[in-house]
Formats: C-alpha cells, structure tokens, sequence
C-alpha cells in the first residue's frame, strides 16, 4: 500500500472521488490454474476492500497473490474452505492495512501475505 500523494484527475463519469481507496489485483495463472478459481479471488477481494474503503481513504493498493491454489485441493472454485480461505487472508491483509492506514505509513515487507 502506498499513501496517494496528490489526488490523480477524476472524471466525472468514474464514479469514484480522488480521496477514495484504489485498488489493484494481481492472480496469475501460475498461482491459480483455473479462470474460476481466479475470478473468485479477485471478486472476494474487491467486495472486502469495498466494505472497508472509507477507512481506507487516500490510498493505493496492490493485492498480489504469492501462493498456489492447487486445483487438485479443491474439487471446485466455489468450494467453501477455498471461500473461507480466502476471506481469512483478506480480512487479515485488509486488517494491517487499516493498522497502517490510521497510523499515517505505508506497509512494508510485513503485512505481505498470500
């Protein structure tokens, strides 16, 4: 995460104002094999940072993913320990980042996570 430093230009149209929370996610084929298995991570994501944008305010993020979802593990995308896994990690993530966020810095190495 990253502190915005001056607000980028918004257009009318974005729907979004310059001091809300931007996020950006990253899930490579490499770590989850299958384009469900995908969809459904960025998905879980994007609606925990949803709820939680307002504490998030003025920063920028970038949600990586750095495990492997084995698709041998879970017999199906919409499995619920791989939901629950998910919203675990992210709740998490989300968890040090509102910590950072209220404390004025931006993260380091620590709250990296899956």
């Amino acid at each position: 995460m990253r502190r915005r430093e001056t607000a980028p230009d918004v257009t009318p149209d974005a729907g979004a104002t310059p001091d809300e929370g931007r996020i950006g996610i990253v899930v490579g084929k490499k770590h989850a094999p299958r384009a469900v298995t995908r969809n459904l991570i960025k998905r879980q994501a994007r609606e925990m940072f949803r709820q939680r944008r307002v504490s998030l305010a003025g920063w920028d993020f970038v949600l990586r993913l750095t495990r492997r979802f084995d698709k041998g593990t879970y017999t199906a995308a919409a499995a619920p320990v791989l939901n629950t896994l998910c919203q675990t990690e992210f709740a998490q993530l989300f968890d040090a980042a509102e910590k950072a966020a209220r404390k004025g810095r931006t993260t380091s190495d620590k709250t990296e996570g899956s």
